[in-house]
């Protein structure tokens, strides 16, 4: 019932085509809100979400999930420490490998 003010005042006072959910945890409890207040997902609402890792989703349409590679950017990371730590540079700046994980909750430009 928390989620109730929330909709209301989202959808009834703009044009949502999307939810960015930062908890992957909560997708069921926003597919659950849109659905009760009568909206379809993806047809009305995309929601996409940040990925936790090692989850797979248990909402119907599948999430589509965004996340990234720690792994991948870790030698990155540690490589430009190493930097800092011998004056080499003052600070630095990495982008760690993003990906995009298809699953049926966002629609589809038509």
């Amino acid at each position: 019932a928390n989620y109730r003010w929330s909709f209301e005042f989202n959808f009834s006072q703009s044009a949502e085509e999307a939810i960015f959910l930062d908890s992957y945890a909560s997708a069921q409890g926003v597919f659950s809100a849109l659905r009760n207040y009568g909206l379809r997902i993806p047809d009305d609402v995309s929601v996409i979400a940040f990925h936790g890792f090692g989850e797979e989703s248990p909402c119907r349409p599948p999430l589509t999930t965004v996340g990234c590679r720690p792994a991948e950017g870790l030698h990155l990371l540690f490589a430009q420490l190493k930097r800092v730590l011998r004056n080499e540079i003052p600070r630095f700046h990495i982008q760690l490998p993003m990906y995009v994980k298809e699953g049926g909750s966002v629609r589809q430009p038509v």
